[in-house]
């Protein structure tokens, strides 16, 4: 509850209580050698009477190193006073955790955070009928000919957008290199077009920014953070990352003077909510947050308004009105 004097909330007294979720997609999803049909984790409620905080724990299959099995072993170990949280937990746990009790702690409504469109194809003209309020586009590169998605960013540059590129670490570094002079002087950055042992084989100028590498680092160590290359920007995926790991490479960044772009992995609305306040905390720039499209279904609508561009979190709902919609069935494991 809180202190009557302070206002603080102490969310060591709060309740834990989750329910599963699946949701189809429009399309299949290619991530690494998985294909991924439909999206399922669990939303995260942490309550103290009738007010909550969400989280939403979904690791990506062919990304996260944790399971939806994973998280059930947690839970039940939560349930069962074995396990403390959110140290020591699944990464997507951890996160989606940290994420309720930090909103119940820190309560905070009609936040607004920026974000770059998502292009995954080069049907430049869709994403333009599309992206009134955009001013960032995000092209995933590699899954075409060069030609063909060179044509697309200049298209993309002579509509005005910011252009990011991100390869994926599927280009070598010809490729790289024409990509990028589509761009000009429109590209922000671009997110490990080559592994980054190849870096230096790129010319200097290029704004690169490191994505997948911090996806492969487990407890990075100060050490580790400080043998990366310099880089524009770092791409953080919590859910991916876990609360813990997430926290530290916020610091680093922080120090480096590094921007810091927060991503999706494809959570639920609910995760999406979670991490836009979390990038509404950071220096503003347009986050990678616009995944909500590739979803045919979705849960707990009213959570979050999203229009291309723009992300607007809505406050939580009540306890007492969670209980009473459909479709998700709850359960109490702390």
């Amino acid at each position: 509850m809180a202190d009557a004097v302070t206002g603080v909330v102490d969310v060591t007294t709060a309740e834990l209580w989750v329910a599963p979720w699946r949701c189809a997609l429009r399309a299949p999803l290619h991530i690494g050698s998985e294909v991924v049909q439909a999206r399922a984790g669990v939303v995260v409620v942490a309550r103290m009477d009738d007010r909550v905080g969400l989280g939403d724990a979904a690791p990506l299959p062919g990304l996260s190193s944790d399971s939806i099995d994973d998280m059930a072993v947690a839970l039940a170990a939560i349930s069962a006073g074995r396990s403390a949280y959110p140290e020591g937990l699944p990464p997507s746990l951890s996160f989606a955790i940290s994420s309720a009790l930090l909103e119940l702690k820190n309560y905070r409504s009609d936040v607004q955070v920026h974000t770059a469109l998502l292009l995954t194809d080069t049907d430049v003209g869709r994403v333009v009928e599309a992206a009134a309020s955009a001013v960032v586009v995000k092209l995933k590169v590699g899954r075409r000919s060069v030609d063909e998605e060179c044509r697309a960013i200049i298209r993309l540059r002579q509509r005005g957008y910011a252009v990011r590129l991100d390869g994926n670490r599927r280009l070598d570094v010809d490729a790289t290199v024409a990509l990028a002079d589509a761009a000009g002087d429109a590209l922000r950055f671009f997110e490990e077009p080559v592994p980054v042992a190849l870096w230096g084989k790129l010319p200097t100028s290029l704004p690169l920014a490191l994505d997948e590498t911090f996806d492969e680092l487990s407890r990075p160590s100060l050490a580790a953070l400080s043998a990366l290359p310099a880089a524009a920007a770092w791409v953080l995926k919590p859910t991916v990352l876990g609360a813990a790991t997430t926290t530290m490479l916020l610091s680093a960044a922080k120090a480096k003077g590094v921007t810091v772009v927060i991503s999706s992995a494809y959570e639920s609305r609910v995760g999406r909510r979670a991490l836009a306040l979390s990038a509404s905390a950071l220096p503003d720039t347009a986050h990678g947050l616009d995944t909500g499209a590739a979803f045919a279904t979705d849960i707990m609508d009213g959570v979050l308004d999203e229009r291309p561009g723009i992300l607007r979190v809505r406050p939580a709902p009540t306890w007492s009105s969670l209980l009473a919609a459909d479709g998700l069935l709850w359960r109490r494991v702390r």
